[in-house]
């Protein structure tokens, strides 16, 4: 059985985007993913696992923001265009 949560609900330091993963329970953990995004993360409880698909998150979003255009291609360039039209970082 698989749930959906918007990430912005249970991990705050999210950027501002709607993302919501999916979330299921294995044997022993938690698995919360986002399969446009590429993203898996596991956790003991649910939020535990969406806490750490937001780390993972804040981690791609950062990473390819840095990344020059010329440098990617593929999935790589696929992934700083999502990142880069629909995410908004907003400084507190």
């Amino acid at each position: 059985m698989s749930k959906k949560y918007k990430i912005s609900e249970v991990y705050p330091k999210s950027p501002l985007v709607e993302v919501v993963c999916e979330v299921t329970k294995g044997q022993t953990l938690f698995f919360a993913e986002d399969e446009n995004l590429g993203i898996f993360a596991t956790g003991e409880s649910r939020n535990e696992a969406i806490s750490a698909f937001g780390e993972h998150l804040v981690h791609f979003y950062e990473h390819y923001k840095r990344l020059n255009w010329d440098s990617v291609t593929g999935e790589a360039r696929r992934l700083k265009k999502i990142y880069e039209e629909l995410f908004e970082e907003v400084r507190a």
